[in-house]
């Protein structure tokens, strides 16, 4: 009967009966030991090896609980199964180190790395606090609401209560809420649009409407709510006129249609003021959502959003009952973010 090609390392931190385990474990993976192979007894292993016998029985032991051996009464230990052969990667070779490529495709955002301080601060301050003891606020931070509300009051004309706003995952995460309290109907889309917005109308069993994009919305019937991005149209650039504006809100209440305002990146202007929110002229039929995605990063995963005022007591019901808030330390380092600006 063979030896077994196992070698122990007596210096190592691992105990012998475990890397004489391993070893004979990697044999029958690697197909060295075929399916019925006879081992040798714990006696012979243990003095081919130079161990103690009961290192060469624990050994056993623990492969016959693994299943990768089998004992036979009066005949002895055999393999228990086939392993297989097992191609040996290539080493690495290592090459020159290559400058980061700048993704180009659109809605992935450029980080400024001059905003490593900033950040870098934001979370020593995280740090230094003290984590609420149980689920926090389903509706985010009082802090951050606060900040938030004064902000889009400051920038987009759309003057809010702090409690109106809530903290969300992303943009997706606060259309996805929506669509938990909305009554059943499809949700219309701008076409071309945000493929995840697609994706999450999809995936809450919901039908998907094309709305070409940039063009006046003139009919919603059927649609419980209706996705646009009016500030910066995805991906086309445009800006939704006034008129369009008019004639989407004025088809939306006449269809009983929420519309759903992507504010995803309106801080984004260099030739005029940024263009005032489209929920600044209706509160209780478009919800308003916003995004740190492009301005600070998106794996932040953070936004916020504004619902109409009838479905805020809903949204927020549905939110809290399945503690479906945001991180409290991404909450916290926003906070910092902001009032640091």
């Amino acid at each position: 009967m063979p030896n077994l090609p196992v070698v122990l390392d007596r210096t190592a931190a691992d105990p012998l009966h475990r890397q004489l385990s391993a070893g004979v474990r990697d044999l029958v993976v690697d197909g060295v030991l075929p399916r019925g192979a006879r081992l040798p007894s714990s006696r012979a292993l243990a003095a081919d090896l130079g161990v103690s016998r009961s290192v060469a029985e624990q050994a056993y032991d623990q492969l016959l609980a693994e299943g990768w051996l089998d004992t036979r009464r009066g005949s002895g230990t055999y393999v228990a199964t086939a392993g297989h052969a097992t191609a040996t990667a290539p080493p690495r070779r290592l090459t020159p180190a290559e400058p980061p490529l700048v993704r180009l495709d659109a809605g992935t955002p450029w980080i400024d790395p001059r905003h490593g301080a900033g950040w870098r601060r934001a979370w020593r301050e995280v740090s230094a606090a003290t984590p609420p003891r149980g689920y926090d606020d389903a509706r985010g931070l009082t802090e951050l609401r606060a900040a938030l509300a004064e902000r889009i009051g400051r920038t987009r004309g759309l003057r809010v209560d702090p409690e109106e706003v809530l903290v969300t995952g992303g943009t997706t995460d606060g259309l996805r809420h929506l669509l938990d309290v909305l009554p059943p109907g499809s949700v219309a889309l701008e076409d071309p649009g945000y493929r995840a917005a697609v994706e999450t109308v999809r995936s809450a069993g919901r039908d998907v409407v094309d709305l070409p994009a940039g063009r006046p919305v003139t009919d919603l019937g059927g649609s419980a709510a209706a996705y646009v991005t009016p500030a910066h149209q995805h991906p086309l650039g445009l800006v939704m006129p006034a008129p369009d504006r008019l004639t989407l809100l004025a088809s939306a209440r006449a269809a009983g249609t929420v519309v759903v305002e992507d504010d995803y990146d309106s801080e984004f202007r260099y030739d005029v003021a940024p263009v005032p929110a489209l929920a600044a002229l209706d509160r209780r039929r478009v919800a308003y959502v916003g995004t740190a995605s492009k301005s600070v990063a998106p794996s932040l995963r953070l936004g916020w959003m504004v619902p109409p005022p009838d479905l805020l007591d809903a949204v927020c019901r549905r939110r809290s009952a399945r503690h479906d808030g945001v991180s409290w330390p991404v909450q916290r380092a926003f906070v910092a973010l902001l009032r640091d600006g």
